[in-house]
């Protein structure tokens, strides 16, 4: 997806996900939707935030809850989208 779409978050994702994503609390779903919407694969996105694919699927299987700072990034990343897009951050693949 292109940085000139800059994704529009009303059509990407339900309102109480993004609000739980902003506000640091998401829900295994908010976390997979949330990647979805990047177009990422698990490891890709895993790059992204820091962590192995493992620790992202245990995440949005519901088996594990990202940490503080990794709900943080994650937080940031959804009131900041474009910091992805232009791949400020690692992305493997």
């Amino acid at each position: 997806m292109s940085d000139e779409s800059a994704f529009d978050f009303t059509r990407a994702l339900r309102g109480d996900q993004l609000d739980r994503l902003r506000s640091g609390s998401p829900s295994p779903e908010d976390i997979a939707a949330f990647r979805r919407m990047f177009a990422l694969d698990q490891a890709g996105f895993a790059a992204a935030l820091g962590v192995d694919a493992a620790r992202l699927t245990a995440w949005e299987s519901g088996q594990a809850e990202p940490d503080r700072s990794q709900r943080s990034l994650i937080s940031i990343l959804a009131r900041h989208p474009r910091i992805l897009l232009r791949h400020e951050l690692p992305i493997a693949g």
